[in-house]
């Protein structure tokens, strides 16, 4: 396995997880009858012979514990190489709280960073907003500039952009407020037919509730889908989780910025 990685050092590899062995004594108790100095020195020669570097632990020292209590170690680390650190000085590796497993789970912190403004996007799903050229007429009239006729249309569009990331995001929030509250109603509704059955007029709502929500999610996920600039994937695909993460992923690439070099 060494010269693979070794190899490999001259990208940016990252190996996260369980190794079973630790690297000095420290990173175990419990076992004072018996070290395996061996194992150590041999876990130790991988990581320098892969010319890699172990993360420092922060938040706790350890991440195995037997059941029983009466042995812990640090089985579980990430382990860079120089470039990796270079383009990400910042990040930090962090245990976290252990649950019903004998380890603790630990992830990667890249920290944040201040890339500037964001730049404008127009998103296809405010194109089947009602309101929206009504609010675009309104606002666009009441900006009063002047001067050459680039330079107030420029100014304008600077303005209308920014009053448009306020509408969206107001928007957005009511866009999902609206989703929840339909998506309680079919519930209720739901479980009064399972026990009652419904009336026709509560047939018939139900019915528009449905259609109504329908339209909402379609404008949430075409949102989503807009997002995640995923270029493979037919837009009107409900798969919203998936819309999330691939969201979520592309934001923790922008933010990284670096590397804790020791414990809190």
């Amino acid at each position: 396995m060494q010269k693979p990685l070794a190899r490999a050092a001259t990208g940016m590899p990252q190996v996260l997880g369980d190794f079973n062995a630790i690297k000095e004594e420290s990173e175990r108790v419990g076992r004072a009858e018996f070290t395996d100095q061996r194992g150590i020195r041999l876990f130790q020669e991988f990581i320098d012979q892969s010319m890699l570097i172990d993360l420092p632990l922060c938040g706790r020292s350890y991440t195995w514990y037997r059941p029983d209590g009466s042995c812990k170690s640090r089985l579980d680390r990430l382990l860079v190489n120089d470039q990796w650190l270079h383009t990400w000085p910042n990040a930090s590796l962090k245990g976290m709280r252990r649950s019903v497993s004998d380890h603790c789970p630990i992830f990667t912190d890249f920290g944040k960073k201040n890339w500037g403004p964001k730049p404008f996007r127009f998103f296809n799903s405010w194109l089947s907003h009602e309101g929206l050229g009504s609010f675009v007429a309104e606002k666009w009239s009441s900006y009063n500039i002047s001067g050459w006729a680039g330079f107030v249309l420029k100014e304008k569009l600077k303005m209308l952009k920014e009053d448009l990331k306020v509408w969206n995001q107001q928007k957005f929030r009511i866009l999902e407020a609206s989703i929840e509250k339909k998506r309680n109603e079919v519930l209720i509704l739901d479980t009064i037919d399972d026990v009652l059955g419904l009336e026709s007029e509560e047939i018939y709502r139900r019915a528009h509730i449905m259609d109504d929500l329908a339209k909402d999610l379609q404008r949430l996920d075409s949102q989503l889908y807009q997002k995640a600039r995923i270029k493979w994937i037919a837009e009107g695909d409900a798969n919203t989780r998936f819309f999330h993460n691939t969201i979520n992923r592309n934001y923790k690439i922008n933010e990284i910025s670096g590397l804790s070099d020791g414990y809190t």
